[in-house]
C-alpha cells in the first residue's frame, strides 16, 4: 500500500496500521505452522495405526489358515504315536512269545534237573543246610573261582580274625594265646568234623548234584544269550506287524498330503489374500485418511498464502515506511513520541518533523 498523503500524523496512523497488520500476519502464520504439525503428527499417527492393523489383521488371517492344518497334522502325529506305541507292544509281545518258544525245551529240561537234584538230595536224606553250592564249593573246589573262594574264606578265617582278636587283646597276652588255640581248634575240628561226618558220606551225591547244578547253570546262560539275541535282533519276520505299519504309512501319506495343502493355502495367502486384507483396511479407513489429507493440504495452502502476504507486507514496511521513517522509529512507543511531536509541531513536514524529533532525542 502507497501512502496517500505525506501528512506526518496520516502518514504515522498508515505506519501504525500497517504494523498492526503485520503482527496479525506473523501470529496467523505460526497458528498455521502449529496447525500444520499437528495435522502431519495426526497423519503420521493414522498412517502407523493403519500399517499396524494391517500387519495385525495379516498375521492372524495367516495363523487362522495356518492353524486348521496344523490341527489336522496333530492328530495324524497322535495318531502314528499311538500307533507306534501299539506296534511297540504287539512286537514285545511277539518277541516274549518267540524266546519262550525257543527257549521251551530247556526250560523242560532245566525243570527236570531241579526234580532230578531234589530226589537225589531225598533219597540220600541230605540235610538242607549241607546242600548250599558254596558250601560244596568249600570242600571240593574245582574251578579257578572255586579255588578263589576257598582261598578268600581260609584267608578271613586264619588270618583275618585271628588279627582282629590279636588287636583287640595286644595288653593280655595269655588270654590272647588261649583265645587263638581254641579259635584255631574249633575252626580245624569243625571243618575236619563236617567232612567226615557229611561231606564223605555224600560226596558222591554232593558231585552228582554239582554236575546237575552245572548243566541247570549253562541252560539259564544260554536262555539268556538267545533271549538277548532275539530282542536285539531286527529281524520281525514272523511277528505279524505289517498292518501297524500300513497304517503308519497311510497316516504320514496323509500328513504329507495336509502339509503341501497347508502350503498351497499359505502360498495364496501371500499372492491374493494378503493384498485383499491391506485392500480391506485401507478402504476402512480411507474416510478419515481423505478427510486428514484434505485439511492438512488446505492448512498448507492457507499457510503458503499467509506466508506470501507477508513477504509482501514486509516487503512493503520495509521499501515504503522504514525507507521514510527509519529503523530505530519502526516501533510503536517511538512513532507514538514523533505523533506527539507532529502534533505540537503541525508547521513542519514529515522530513522536517523526524530530523527534529531526532535530535530533541540525543
Amino acid at each position: 500500500m502507497e501512502p496517500v498523503s505525506v501528512n506526518p500524523l496520516m502518514f504515522i496512523e498508515e505506519t501504525r496500521v500497517i504494523l498492526d497488520q503485520l503482527d496479525e500476519c506473523r501470529k496467523e502464520k505460526s497458528r498455521l505452522q502449529g496447525e500444520v504439525k499437528q495435522l502431519e503428527k495426526a497423519a503420521a499417527s493414522l498412517d502407523k495405526s493403519i500399517s499396524d492393523a494391517i500387519n495385525t489383521a495379516q498375521r492372524r488371517r495367516k495363523e487362522d489358515i495356518a492353524a486348521g492344518y496344523d490341527e489336522q497334522l496333530g492328530v495324524c502325529q497322535n495318531q502314528i504315536k499311538d500307533c507306534r506305541a501299539e506296534r511297540a507292544k504287539a512286537r514285545a509281545d511277539a518277541v516274549a512269545e518267540k524266546i519262550q518258544r525257543e527257549n521251551s525245551h530247556l526250560e523242560h529240561e532245566n525243570t527236570e534237573i531241579d526234580q532230578q537234584i531234589t530226589q537225589l538230595y531225598e533219597e540220600n536224606s541230605v540235610k538242607s543246610v549241607f546242600k548250599k553250592h558254596w558250601l560244596v564249593i568249600l570242600f571240593y573246589p574245582k574251578r579257578i573261582q572255586d579255588w578263589l573262594f576257598v582261598s578268600a574264606a581260609a584267608i578271613a578265617l586264619l588270618f583275618v580274625v585271628p588279627l582282629f582278636l590279636i588287636l583287640g587283646m595286644q595288653n593280655q597276652p595269655l588270654t590272647l594265646a588261649c583265645t587263638l588255640f581254641v579259635y584255631l581248634c574249633c575252626v580245624f575240628s569243625g571243618y575236619l568234623y563236617v567232612l567226615h561226618r557229611f561231606m564223605f558220606t555224600h560226596q558222591q551225591v554232593h558231585l552228582q548234584a554239582e554236575e546237575l547244578k552245572a548243566r541247570l547253570k549253562d541252560n539259564t546262560k544260554t536262555m539268556n544269550n538267545t533271549a538277548a539275541n532275539i530282542r536285539k535282533s531286527q529281524d520281525e519276520t514272523g511277528y505279524n506287524l505289517g498292518g501297524f505299519d500300513d497304517r503308519i504309512a497311510e497316516i504320514e501319506t496323509q500328513m504329507r498330503t495336509i502339509l503341501a495343502e497347508r502350503k498351497a493355502a499359505l502360498d495364496h495367502f501371500e499372492e491374493v489374500i494378503r493384498q485383499e486384507v491391506t485392500e480391506e483396511i485401507i478402504e476402512v479407513n480411507a474416510e478419515q485418511k481423505n478427510e486428514l489429507t484434505s485439511q492438512l493440504e488446505e492448512a498448507k495452502k492457507q499457510l503458503a498464502d499467509r506466508t506470501q502476504e507477508l513477504e509482501k507486507l514486509e516487503s512493503e514496511v520495509t521499501n515504503t515506511y522504514e525507507a521514510r521513517l527509519g529503523k530505530d522509529l519502526m516501533y510503536r512507543q517511538k512513532l507514538a513520541g514523533l505523533e506527539s511531536f507532529c502534533r505540537e509541531n503541525p508547521e513542519l513536514g514529515l522530513e522536517q518533523a523526524i530530523d527534529c524529533y531526532r535530535s530533541t532525542k540525543k
